[in-house]
């Protein structure tokens, strides 16, 4: 493992191992954890506590303390425990933690062989229904394909995280079949990009949209592709598919005097030119926006062995960081679309390219995101959720994504803690390593 290269005072470096810990103490037994997960007030839209779900419930609070039992043991029988209390439905959202306590205190082999082949069958069925289903020449993208949070992208990760030669096979037919769903498509007569997304349940008379985000777009696939090549899983026309996406994303970024941001999502007259897209608009979030897009420009660069690429992933990134708080657009201290996500971002970009804005913001940022500690909340940190009325509620969420189990993470990367780095970490499945 290598450390990162940030210098962290003492003082904030010490404030930020201190609050991941106590955040990890309180969500150290699985039985209260779930008791006020279950009571916690949820507005309308808002997803429900799902113990089984890797972003959501047991599994990603097994793995911040898996990331903690590296420099101490005696977390991991909390690990352990919420890997328990995950329960059967969990199948492959246990790969992570599971992974990263078994290469550091070995265990859970026949688990993760059982994972594996459950996972590989899973994903091969997924891309065998597309190709079945897909009408001569037509559109045949949908979410299924590329979405990290629930569709093929984000499996093919655990595929990688996996390593066996199975999983190998599997995660080869998946980039096999992203790399298909470049090509170029007819919507209405238009001819747009492969990755246009069509409802569901209207695939043939809506125009669509082309999702650009890390969580449910485009970017998805691009650091899926980007990660694979690193680690030597390649196909056919995988670096030519690479290039294509981030070509898109670049097309459709709207710049402005710092920098590239991107909107959520563009219609078919927006990709066509006719309707412009405000810079104010855009997001600096994980799931949505800069961040997200940035990171998975900045790992399809490296991949690529393309300076100019990482060069303007870094130039969005810090254009991100250098504006108003206001025009972030940042919701809270989580990693989905909160202040956590965007500092987590800024700690991997500069892994490789130490840019001395980011290196700067990532303390600002870690301040703000300590400012948000609530120690009346029974996990240290609320999420900030916007109700369809446009007002924010705070949600008390234990997870990964949502919750207070991703802060914690996110300070102790900041803080260089041993766990935080390397190729199959916490981050993983948020396809940002």
């Amino acid at each position: 493992m290598t450390a990162l290269p940030l210098t962290v005072p003492p003082g904030l470096r010490r404030r930020a191992i201190d609050v991941a810990t106590e955040v990890a103490d309180r969500l150290r037994s699985p039985e209260p954890v779930a008791v006020a997960a279950r009571r916690a007030c949820r507005p309308d839209g808002h997803p429900a506590w799902d113990p089984s779900s890797l972003l959501l419930g047991h599994p990603g609070v097994a793995l911040l303390h898996a990331t903690l039992s590296v420099a101490d043991p005696a977390w991991a029988a909390a690990t352990h425990a919420h890997l328990a209390a995950a329960g059967g439905p969990a199948g492959a959202d246990l790969v992570p933690a599971a992974v990263l306590h078994g290469s550091v205190h070995g265990g859970y082999p026949r688990l993760l062989r059982r994972l594996a082949h459950a996972l590989s069958a899973a994903c091969e069925q997924v891309v065998a229904d597309q190709v079945r289903c897909a009408p001569p020449g037509g559109p045949r993208r949908t979410v299924a394909d590329y979405d990290v949070v629930s569709g093929l992208t984000g499996r093919g990760r655990l595929l990688l995280a996996l390593g066996d030669d199975r999983s190998a096979a599997a995660l080869e037919t998946t980039l096999r079949h992203l790399v298909a769903c470049t090509r170029p498509v007819r919507v209405r007569g238009a001819a747009v990009p492969g990755w246009w997304c069509l409802p569901a349940d209207d695939p043939a008379g809506s125009p669509g949209h082309l999702d650009l985000g890390l969580a449910h777009g485009v970017a998805g696939p691009l650091a899926l592709m980007a990660l694979a090549h690193e680690r030597g899983h390649r196909v056919d026309g995988m670096p030519e598919a690479m290039r294509d996406i981030a070509d898109h994303l670049l097309l459709h970024a709207v710049r402005d005097e710092l920098g590239p941001v991107w909107p959520s999502r563009i219609g078919l007259a927006e990709a066509k030119g006719t309707e412009p897209v405000a810079a104010g608009t855009a997001k600096a979030a994980w799931c949505y926006g800069t961040a997200g897009v940035a990171r998975a420009l900045h790992l399809a660069g490296g991949a690529l062995g393309d300076q100019e690429l990482c060069a303007e992933a870094v130039g969005a990134l810090r254009g991100a960081v250098l504006r108003p708080w206001s025009e972030t657009h940042l919701a809270g201290p989580t990693v989905c679309h909160g202040t956590a996500g965007l500092l987590q971002v800024v700690l991997r970009v500069t892994e490789r390219d130490p840019d001395p804005v980011l290196l700067g913001a990532a303390g600002v940022l870690a301040q703000r995101v300590l400012l948000d500690v609530d120690r009346t909340a029974p996990f240290g940190f609320r999420h900030a959720h916007r109700t369809r009325c446009g007002e924010l509620a705070g949600v008390d969420e234990p997870g990964l994504l949502q919750g207070a189990a991703g802060v914690a993470l996110v300070l102790a990367t900041f803080a260089n803690h041993p766990g935080t780095v390397g190729p199959d970490v916490w981050d993983a499945p948020l396809l940002l390593t």
